[in-house]
This record gives C-alpha cells, sequence and structure tokens, in this order.
C-alpha cells in the first residue's frame, strides 16, 4: 500500500468511504464490508467483517471511534433493526433497477427495430424491391455460399471415407499385434533351440575328442598286437626241436 496520509480519528458508523480507504491496510471492497456491516456497537465488532483480523485492527484502531447513534424524535416509536431500516430501501432500488431493465429493454428493442428499418429502406433504395436476389453481390455471395456448401458436403464424404479407413487400419493394428506376439514367441522358441543346438554342438565336440583319443589308443594297441605276433613268429622265439621239412 502506497504511503499516505492518516486520518484523524473517525467515528466508525459515520466515516465515509474515501475515509474508510484513507486508513491503513483497507482497500475498496473491504471498506464496502464495513460499511454495509452498519450499526457497530464497539470497534472490536470489526472483527466479524470478512477480511478483518486482529493485525489490522491493531492497524487501524487508533484511528477509529464509535459514537452513540442518535435516538429518534418519538420515545413511543420502535427501533427498527438493520434489516428492517434496509427492506425498504432494498425494495425501492428493486423497483427502480426494474424500471430501468425495462426502460432499457425498451430502447435496446426501438433501436434495433430502427436499425432493420434503416437497412431495409437501403436495400429499397439500392435495388428497388426488398428482395435480395435482384442485387448482383447478393446472388454472387448466394452462389458463393452454395458453393461452400457444396464443398462441405464433399469434405464431409471425404471425412466419412478417412473414418472408414481409419477403421480398417485399427483392424490391421490388431492383427499386427497379435503377429507381432507370435513372432515374439518364435524368437524365443529360436533362441531356445540355438541353446539346444549349441549344448548338442558341445557334446558332438566332446565325442569328437573322446572318439579320437579312443582311436589313438586303438592304433597303439594294434602297433603293440603287430609287434607281440612278429615276436611270437621270430625263431628265437620257437621251442623244442624242430624237424626240418625234406
Amino acid at each position: 500500500m502506497a504511503e499516505r496520509d492518516l486520518p484523524a480519528t473517525i467515528d466508525l458508523n459515520r466515516a465515509s468511504h474515501d475515509e474508510l480507504r484513507a486508513l491503513p491496510g483497507l482497500g475498496q471492497a473491504l471498506a464496502g464490508r464495513i460499511i454495509d456491516g452498519r450499526p457497530y456497537k464497539s470497534v472490536e465488532e470489526l472483527l466479524q467483517v470478512s477480511g478483518v483480523g486482529e493485525g489490522l485492527l491493531t492497524r487501524i484502531r487508533p484511528f477509529l471511534a464509535v459514537e452513540p447513534l442518535e435516538q429518534p424524535e418519538s420515545a413511543g416509536r420502535r427501533v427498527t433493526g438493520i434489516g428492517e431500516a434496509r427492506r425498504p430501501r432494498a425494495a425501492s432500488e428493486g423497483i427502480s433497477r426494474g424500471t430501468a431493465l425495462a426502460v432499457d429493454l425498451i430502447v435496446g428493442l426501438a433501436s434495433a427495430v430502427a436499425a432493420t428499418g434503416l437497412t431495409l429502406g437501403v436495400l429499397l433504395a439500392i435495388n428497388g424491391t426488398l428482395n435480395t436476389g435482384r442485387h448482383e453481390q447478393v446472388a454472387q455471395l448466394n452462389r458463393s455460399v452454395g458453393t461452400l456448401q457444396r464443398n462441405l458436403d464433399r469434405l464431409e464424404t471425404e471425412l466419412e471415407g478417412v473414418d472408414r479407413r481409419l477403421g480398417a487400419l485399427e483392424g490391421l493394428t490388431g492383427r499386427m499385434n497379435e503377429v507381432e506376439g507370435q513372432v515374439a514367441t518364435l524368437r524365443q522358441d529360436m533362441a531356445g533351440a540355438l541353446r539346444s543346438v549349441e549344448s548338442m554342438q558341445t557334446t558332438v565336440d566332446e565325442l569328437e575328442t573322446t572318439t579320437k583319443t579312443l582311436s589313438e589308443r586303438s592304433n597303439r594297441f594294434e602297433a603293440f598286437l603287430e609287434g607281440l605276433r612278429r615276436l611270437l613268429g621270430s625263431p628265437e622265439m620257437s621251442f623244442g626241436d624242430e624237424t626240418p621239412s625234406p
């Protein structure tokens, strides 16, 4: 809030809107709510106004005072409450607002009728008739409107075709999702088959190694047997007397 001259002590029940706004921390709306809440018997009753708290009340309390309201002239006259005092005013305001609204409505209708009459008069002066079809520009506009309407119809037909195509594509998308699922399953099966092949290849390699080892052993054993046969067939290994053949 901008710095401004602080007011002197003012009466809470009689201060004007501008005087209340001069108080520190009070804006236009809050000053209006304070005025609407009158009369006040004490400054503390401001706490019942929406937007007024303890801090704000502490700031503005030095500038406020509550003077007693003047008593009615007639002793036997009943002192009316705030709601009763406002009812006649509200009723009069309602009547005046209703009257103003009716006047505004009548003026608006009259203006619309006058504008329509002026437009028709200009049209009559230009065409010599109220038939808008005789004016070349109006006819051209009508033709343009017809062309636009035909274009709109064509676009609607094309949009319907696009919609049908989109529906077909959605069906293909569902099928593609199914195919993708099957492809994923096949890939998993192929991965399992490849692992099985790798395992079988390892087994084959082990068998080849074992076969090679056995072959080498077999060759050595055959060489051993061949050496043994030679040894058994040599003369040095003959036992007993041998009779030479005639």
